[in-house]
């Protein structure tokens, strides 16, 4: 049952915007842009969940490839330098 809501609240939604004037179409493109930059806004402030969700992720990915390749990644970029 919840799933046939969603996508009910799914397609009212779109053809909602696919039937929109162009001045409420503008709207919502400021809107949606406005959005994505708080967004962003909110992942560059210090100690916010979501910049320790991505250092977290980067600790992690950084720890993955050092495994896979056998060096740190320091030494990786000392091994680029001398490639150059």
């Amino acid at each position: 049952m919840f799933s046939l809501l969603k996508w009910l609240f799914i397609a009212v939604a779109v053809f909602a915007i696919a039937t929109a004037e162009p001045e409420q179409r503008s709207k919502m493109y400021e809107g949606a842009k406005a959005f994505g930059f708080a967004i962003v806004s909110a992942c560059q402030r210090p100690g916010s969940p979501c910049t320790e969700a991505i250092a977290s992720t980067k600790a992690i990915v950084a720890t993955l490839l050092e495994r896979a390749s056998g060096m740190s990644l320091e030494e990786q970029g000392r091994e680029g330098d001398y490639q150059e």
